[in-house]
């Protein structure tokens, strides 16, 4: 099990999200893995401001930006054992709405 004194979770004006793909010049596609009720996930790109690996299909925490509804910054790339910890806590759900690329 996960210490949560190291595990990120989730603050105000910040989201899980679920990388779709590579754009270029450090942003990426990233699914936005909202609440459970939240019928309408979303697309946004996300840009990485320090030097962290990232791949198409890793979890992320992104900090949103309050002036506009479709950029963000990832903060943070989960590990397997991190991911699995959020499922168990009840952050994220095992199974989510993938949207199709256009």
């Amino acid at each position: 099990m996960v210490s949560s004194q190291y595990l990120l979770f989730r603050e105000a004006g910040q989201e899980y999200g679920l990388v779709r793909s590579y754009i270029g010049h450090g942003s990426f596609n990233v699914q936005v893995l909202g609440a459970e009720d939240d019928s309408s996930p979303c697309i946004i790109t996300a840009v990485v401001r320090k030097h962290v690996s990232v791949a198409a299909g890793d979890i992320v925490l992104l900090s949103l930006d309050e002036s506009t509804s479709e950029d963000a910054e990832i903060i943070k790339v989960y590990e397997e054992r991190e991911i699995e910890e959020l499922i168990v806590r009840g952050e994220i759900s095992s199974r989510f709405e993938i949207i199709p690329e256009d």
